[in-house]
């Protein structure tokens, strides 16, 4: 069972749990499960966050522009906040269901004609596993052990298990998320953003 408030060494552990390997109490013991868990935590991390857009790490936030417009093309730009991991393409009054608003994101700046304050969704780094839903912990346990089996075992039986274990848990863990709270019509967003572009980039 998942333990109601989790660690990383936790979350390591559920996943050395999974490929029949003895636990580890840090990663910094000087084992090969522990240094490749030290090593490969925070990509596996990303790369699940990355995934999906994932409501319990999805923030808002309200940019005032630059004092410095970008050089050229666009009229404004926007920092992206501190505890931004990914920003979610911009829409007219920060709506789901709104306009699309045309944008280029470059390094730590949202570039855009678009008059302040720009809304924005992103989703932020949660580096605590204490505030990841257990559906994330599953995705992320399972994504680690499939990475960690490729290195430990090297066995094909493991690996396919895993990868389907991994597979399920990604599903599972994207059908719970996408349950919590009510959508905007994915079929009206299409749409406007289609009708948007086709006519110069206005209505």
């Amino acid at each position: 069972m998942t333990p109601t408030v989790i660690t990383a060494v936790e979350v390591a552990n559920l996943a050395l749990d999974m490929v029949k390997e003895a636990t580890i109490t840090s990663m910094e013991e000087n084992r090969a499960a522990a240094r490749w868990m030290n090593r490969n935590f925070v990509p596996v991390r990303n790369y699940s966050l990355n995934t999906q857009i994932w409501k319990f790490a999805m923030k808002r936030a309200e940019l005032a522009a630059d004092p410095e417009p970008p050089a050229f093309e666009w009229k404004h730009r926007y920092r992206k906040p501190n505890d931004c991991f990914r920003v979610l393409p911009p829409r007219h009054n920060g709506s789901m269901d709104g306009r699309l608003i045309p944008h280029q994101v470059e390094g730590d700046f949202i570039l855009t004609n678009e008059p302040a304050p720009l809304r924005v969704r992103y989703i932020r780094v949660v580096d605590n596993p204490a505030e990841w839903p257990a559906h994330f912990v599953d995705a992320v346990v399972t994504r680690l052990a499939l990475g960690i089996a490729h290195t430990l075992t090297g066995k094909t039986s493991m690996i396919e298990i895993l990868s389907t274990k991994h597979s399920q848990a990604m599903a599972m863990a994207a059908s719970l998320d996408a349950a919590e709270g009510t959508h905007a019509s994915q079929y009206a967003t299409a749409y406007d953003d289609a009708r948007y572009y086709h006519m110069g980039g206005g209505y």
